[in-house]
């Protein structure tokens, strides 16, 4: 976004907290951590990550 201030490092930590416990609960480690964040903006992270590319199978069967 235009106006945020993260390092990368704690981009990656809002992300994974994001990936492994959701809203609440990824805010609340993220609370424990030291880097507040409310549950939507963990989510609205989460949302913005993109999804990691699938391989189409050569063969079936």
């Amino acid at each position: 976004m235009r106006y945020q201030r993260r390092s990368p490092l704690l981009q990656h930590l809002v992300e994974m907290a994001g990936v492994l416990l959701a809203g609440r609960g990824g805010a609340r480690l993220l609370h424990i951590l030291k880097a507040p964040l409310s549950r939507t903006s963990v989510l609205f992270q989460l949302m913005r990550m993109r999804l990691p590319s699938i391989a189409t199978p050569r063969v079936l069967g």
